[in-house]
């Protein structure tokens, strides 16, 4: 029996558990299973699928890995995309995977460029990196010993683990040549029926037709098309459908036909085959150890799920979705013609200047900005452009919030988010402006062109418009095309940074397309006959447009009051009514109009109308419809043992028509909201003269609390992804009650039912566990302690209720951690609750050096957070410790110089003494990073503590000396004292004349010669002296400095 045959037999007696497969080998075609299938070396057996996964596998090992092969059932659409995704469900291990396949190329001419002569045979591969990716070529048509790579155009970046691979892939096809020509004569020889088709057809069968031959089956010439991302239904053309699914990989590609309109059926086995070996010569290169360590798909997918969610939530594509879908087809076409608009959109045009579209409420901006971006989305989808739009409204949405989804959007784009731009979220939680303008810059480059689009700016205090065009000004002179729509431009332009008018174009949105909106909203045909009234008919209109002053939104209002007119009579007296109003302006007539329908909605006997109202006008964010309805079905309620579909209201349309038009239902969110936000304006002023209304904030907070209390929630933590989901989604109300229970009940504390009920909820661990699982997204183990009322009073800085849950009949354990290790101190300390720290500390119950899991105490948190009155609060307690150190190594005082906080640095100093000379995990003081950031304050401070070592070295051997010189600091490199022990260091660290040298910074050598007294005789490990490094650069300005200084003896 051949060594192959037993490795077989091996394999198929032992069978793998699904996890043991952590690479994938995704194919589109059955044929290119195939010949992937041939070089594995050697067969697994199958193992159970998900119910869901309808790929087709194989299983089996090449050389140290385990693989699985996989492909769509014959005759399946959906291709390489639907392949990765299902994958994933049967195989949740996958940490790489290779796209395995063929593809269409485009030929260049050799004598112009040698490097783009594609021809039939060739096999691509994508060549990660950010921003310089590019294709990879192997070329097997030029020598059979021979291969070659060749950049092409952008792509995603991969993990380290194929990036190493693919390099030393390139680095072996230089010194020895490829492997590929044996991988496919030992193909050949293992499989002899496929011999004939995975042999090299030969030169004389690659043919490229002329670009104006036609099949008889194809009316248009043939197309040469040379990118990167193709088709996605032919093959393995659809290598962008990667890129949208985030899975890490590359894509191999044998070049079978020149993407033209002749399928070439010759090339297609041999192509296939070529990239299969190709595929196995990069997994020989990779080390199983490699893989081991990184991290899978689903945990790469959910780490950039939780940067993107940390800079900003994506709710901007659901705005911009419901939007869209209000846009009245034939409306607003002018907008898109208008010159103002072409000349903005024309990336040829030397001047790029923000466009200000102005108008009054309810003239169609934001459908009009809607439109817009679906038109750009469109329009240069293929053009290497982004399109970045926001819409800020009443729910939380701020001008800072906005920037920062501008920048989530400039990355969600990028196949992968480069590493720059993760670690600010490491370095800290809040970005400052400096640091989101150069984030913004960094992430723009990365297209040909970027368009960023903000609807309703002015609604913004005009601080926040401020700090927008400074954030955004930068990017439009690098050629960012910006357009802002406001109720009033005035404001925008007047800005101290936008005084430079040449820098804006205004233009007025005034909509003449009404008409199409009456004639798609209004059935005239029960009041007036065709063609007889006519006139009739056209009066109507005119007064309806006449009235609206171009409002879409008046429009709106004045049919909905039309529509409740049951004979032509009141229907005419109704318009009459209209057509007599007159106002001084646009904002008067919208007021008066919201009056009348508020009047109209107060005369109704169906208080359910105000109870929609008020769960609208309060609710933290827009309800869905059947939040809405499971909230409304809950307040009305009497017991929380379960929610009885008895009390649910009626059909959720019908109770929103109560309205009159004050709120909608979204058409794509389905949620409900305001239709315009100057109504939610007018009734922010005026609900108070309303009934129902002044105890609703009340009612909703009770609501929330007695949902949170239903016995479906007394089993506390759930154990399973799967069990959560299922938790959320049979209890509808559940998301948003465990999110804004806290806030509603602080607006109600002098209620003393919302206080009973707060507590009630609050003791129970087990309902505050449950609460909280919910907010935080993950399962629990059983073995992982509760979260307590007295946590969630902490991280939300309930006072009232802190002092409800602290008195004589309750036994709370002040000191109990949660599964991250967090105490209730810990989280008012995170939370920055100031008053409830306070009260925390001064209880005798409570330990301040209670560290978190990764070893951070509350007094690190606070020099963290900078944080002076909490950093006092815990210092005035005599047995907070000053000295602990974290996980890392860092105490309190590295923790508030990290961060940059000199107050808290001389809060610690003044109390007791911290330890100045205490290393972390990299060998680093608190001197050093003080000197790192360049604060020359905290610098100063530290070296007045008695004890402090400044000749202290990291584990790189650098001193904060050293630090000083590489950051060209003068002042901080004087301040810092030069002692006998620090001139008798190594070369380099001798007083850092040869950093300066290296760096050509001949200011910082003769500082260091003047007043460091350096020592110029040290030599290197290759026995060169500072002057002998700077005679080799020639700089020759640095020799004279040092040849002035006469060496002394070290």
């Amino acid at each position: 029996m051949s060594k192959q045959s037993t490795w077989l037999k091996k394999s198929q007696s032992e069978t793998l558990s699904h996890n043991y497969y952590q690479i994938g080998l995704i194919c589109a075609l059955p044929d290119e299973v195939t010949a992937v299938t041939a070089i594995l070396d050697e067969e697994h057996e199958l193992l159970d699928q998900n119910e869901q996964d309808s790929n087709v596998y194989t299983l089996g090992r090449v050389g140290a890995h385990n693989v699985v092969v996989g492909c769509l059932p014959f005759g399946a659409s959906g291709g390489a995309t639907a392949v990765a995704k299902d994958m994933l469900l049967s195989f949740p291990n996958i940490k790489v995977a290779l796209m395995i396949g063929i593809g269409g190329g485009a030929p260049g001419s050799p004598s112009e460029d040698p490097e783009s002569d594609i021809r039939l045979g060739d096999v691509f591969v994508s060549k990660p990196g950010f921003p310089d990716g590019g294709l990879v070529q192997y070329d097997y048509n030029k020598t059979i010993s021979e291969s070659r790579f060749v950049p092409k155009e952008h792509l995603s970046r991969s993990p380290n683990v194929l990036v190493t691979a693919l390099t030393k892939l390139m680095t072996r096809h230089e010194l020895t040549g490829s492997a590929v020509p044996r991988h496919l004569a030992l193909m050949r020889q293992k499989y002899p029926k496929m011999k004939q088709k995975w042999q090299h057809p030969g030169l004389q069968n690659d043919k490229l037709y002329a670009k104006t031959f036609k099949h008889n089956n194809f009316n248009q010439p043939c197309e040469v098309i040379c990118r990167s991302e193709l088709d996605e239904h032919l093959a393995m053309k659809d290598a962008v459908t990667r890129e949208k699914l985030q899975f890490p990989c590359l894509i191999i590609r044998g070049i079978c036909d020149y993407s033209d309109s002749h399928e070439n059926k010759t090339w297609k086995a041999y192509a296939g085959a070529a990239s299969a070996a190709v595929a196995k010569e990069l997994l020989e290169g990779i080390r199983s150890a490699q893989v081991e360590k990184t991290d899978t798909v689903n945990e790469a997918h959910n780490d950039r799920e939780s940067f993107l969610n940390w800079l900003a939530p994506s709710t901007y594509h659901q705005k911009q979705a419901d939007a869209y879908k209000l846009w009245e087809k034939g409306t607003g076409t002018w907008f898109l013609e208008h010159p103002q608009l072409k000349e903005w959109l024309d990336a040829h045009r030397p001047e790029n200047r923000i466009l200000l579209c102005s108008g009054g409420p309810g003239v169609g901006k934001t459908t009009m900005v809607s439109v817009v971006v679906e038109h750009l989305r469109t329009s240069e989808k293929e053009q290497g452009s982004i399109v970045c739009f926001f819409f800020l409204n009443r729910n939380a949405q701020t001008v800072p919030r906005m920037i920062r989804a501008i920048l989530r959007q400039l990355l969600e784009g990028l196949p992968s988010i480069p590493d720059e731009f993760i670690n600010l979220q490491d370095e800290t939680q809040c970005l400052s402006e400096k640091g989101i303008q150069q984030a913004l810059m960094k992430a723009a480059k990365s297209y040909k062109r970027a368009f960023i689009i903000v609807d309703g700016l002015s609604e913004s205090p005009l601080f926040e418009i401020h700090d927008f065009f400074n954030a955004i000004m930068e990017m439009q002179s690098a050629g960012a095309r910006v357009m802002v729509t406001s109720d009033d431009t005035k404001d925008l332009r007047l800005e101290p940074q936008s005084k430079n008018q040449n820098r804006f174009s205004e233009l007025d949105i005034r909509d003449g397309n009404i008409e199409i909106y009456i004639d798609r909203n209004f059935d005239l045909s029960g009041f007036y006959s065709l063609p007889a009234e006519q006139a009739e008919i056209e009066k109507f209109k005119r007064i309806i447009i006449f009235s609206a002053r171009g409002s879409f939104l008046l429009a709106r209002l004045y049919l909905n009051w039309l529509k409740t007119k049951d004979t032509r009579e009141k229907l005419e007296e109704e318009l009459d009514s209209i057509a007599n109003t007159h106002t001084p302006s646009h904002s008067s007539t919208l007021n008066e109009a919201y009056r009348k329908t508020f009047d109209i909605v107060k005369r109704s006997p169906r208080r359910l109308a105000f109870c929609v109202l008020s769960w609208v006008f309060y609710a933290m964010r827009p309800l869905s419809t059947t939040e809405l309805s499971e909230a409304l079905n809950t307040q009305h309620q009497r017991n929380n043992k379960e929610l009885k579909v008895k009390h649910a209201p009626p059909d959720m349309p019908g109770l929103v028509s109560l309205s009159e038009g004050l709120i909608a239902i979204s058409p794509i969110s389905a949620t409900v909201d305001f239709v315009h936000h100057t109504a939610y304006i007018w009734y922010s002023y005026n609900r108070t003269g309303f009934p129902r209304v002044r105890n609703a904030s009340r009612t909703i907070a009770m609501t929330c609390l007695k949902y949170l209390s239903f016995e479906a929630f007394a089993t506390g933590f759930v154990h399973d992804q799967e069990a959560l989901k299922n938790r959320i989604d049979k209890h509808p109300f559940l998301n948003y009650a465990a999110r804004f229970w806290a806030i509603h009940v602080h607006f109600n504390q002098n209620s003393s039912k919302v206080r009973s009920a707060a507590k009630r909820f609050l003791q129970n661990t087990s309902l505050a566990s449950c609460a909280e699982q919910i907010v935080l997204g993950v399962p629990f183990r059983r073995e992982d302690p509760p979260i307590t009322g007295l946590h969630l009073v902490a991280k939300y800085g309930l006072v009232t209720q802190f002092e409800d849950l602290t008195d004589e009949d309750c036994h709370m354990d002040f000191n109990g951690r949660d599964a991250f290790g967090v105490t209730p101190l810990l989280q008012a300390i995170k939370g920055g609750h100031v008053n409830l720290v306070r009260m925390l500390v001064e209880s005798d119950e409570v330990e301040t050096n209670i560290c978190d899991l990764d070893g951070w105490t509350p007094l690190m948190w606070a020099a963290k957070d900078g944080s002076t009155r909490i950093t006092r609060s815990l210092l005035s307690v005599d047995q907070t410790r000053l000295n602990c150190q974290n996980r890392q190594g860092d105490s309190a005082l590295m923790v508030a110089t990290k961060f940059n906080h000199p107050i808290i640095v001389g809060i610690l100093k003044q109390h007791e003494s911290p330890d100045p000379n205490l290393t972390n995990e990299n060998g680093m003081t608190a001197l050093m990073f003080a000197v790192r950031n360049s604060s020359v304050g905290i610098v100063q401070k530290l070296l007045g503590i008695a004890n402090v070592d400044p000749d202290i070295c990291n584990h790189h051997g650098a001193t904060a000396l050293g630090f000083a010189v590489l950051s060209k600091n003068v002042e901080i490199v004087l301040s810092i004292p030069i002692s006998i022990r620090s001139r008798r260091r190594h070369f380099w660290l001798s007083n850092h004349p040869s950093d300066a040298v290296r760096r050509n910074d001949a200011v910082m050598v003769s500082l260091l010669l003047n007043e460091g007294n350096a020592n110029t005789s040290i030599q290197s490990p290759q026995s060169k002296t500072a002057l002998d490094m700077a005679k080799e650069k020639g700089y020759d300005e640095i020799v004279q400095l040092l040849s002035a200084k006469r060496p002394r003896r070290s």
